[in-house]
């Protein structure tokens, strides 16, 4: 039996499991080898729905690297912020 699934929420599933998969990187790690062993890019691929259409989608590396880069930079900006106000008490 086919489940009958509009492809707008199937495209909002898809979305959601890369979303999911990007913030873990054992899982980012994971589905980006497996998308290169498949051979449907480093980057950026294509999934096909049940209506035939097809969406884009990036590899799950990329979501992962600019997320745990931006939550870097912004811990640096945190610390050096805090630093500098413990300078100014003393």
């Amino acid at each position: 039996d086919q489940v009958n699934v509009s492809p707008i929420l199937q495209s909002v599933l898809i979305y959601g499991e890369l979303i999911v998969t990007s913030l873990n990187p054992l899982t980012a790690a994971i589905e980006s080898q497996n998308l290169l062993i498949n051979n449907q890019g480093l980057a950026f691929y294509t999934e096909r729905l049940r209506d035939g259409t097809t969406i884009p989608l990036i590899s799950p590396w990329i979501p992962f690297t600019i997320l745990y880069l931006t939550t870097a930079a912004a811990m640096v900006v945190f610390a050096v912020r805090t630093m500098r106000q413990t300078d100014e008490v003393d």
